[in-house]
């Protein structure tokens, strides 16, 4: 084996490594949020409607490229969010 075939291996097995990681970081993550699900369900809609007209249409819309529009509205946003403890 050359060096080229050790690196492609190695990356190969990273990202294999990531996947498996990425599925049960968010396996706990669905876990979590499943028992939070209903008690914060009337908080995030309370801080949802607080929010700016700007911050509404970004959630909507689901656009990667309007989350960086108004990213610092967005940083408001997941602060209240956090600090509700939503997961």
């Amino acid at each position: 084996m050359d060096q080229e075939e050790d690196t492609t291996i190695i990356e190969t097995t990273l990202i294999f490594i990531f996947k498996i990681i990425h599925m049960y970081i968010q396996k706990d993550y669905i876990k979590e949020f499943e028992e939070k699900k209903s008690e914060l369900q009337a908080k995030v809609i309370e801080i949802y409607e607080a929010s700016a007209d700007e911050i509404k249409i970004v959630v909507k819309e689901k656009k990667e490229g309007a989350l960086k529009k108004v990213f610092t509205g967005v940083e408001k946003f997941l602060e209240e969010l956090s600090k509700i403890e939503f997961p």
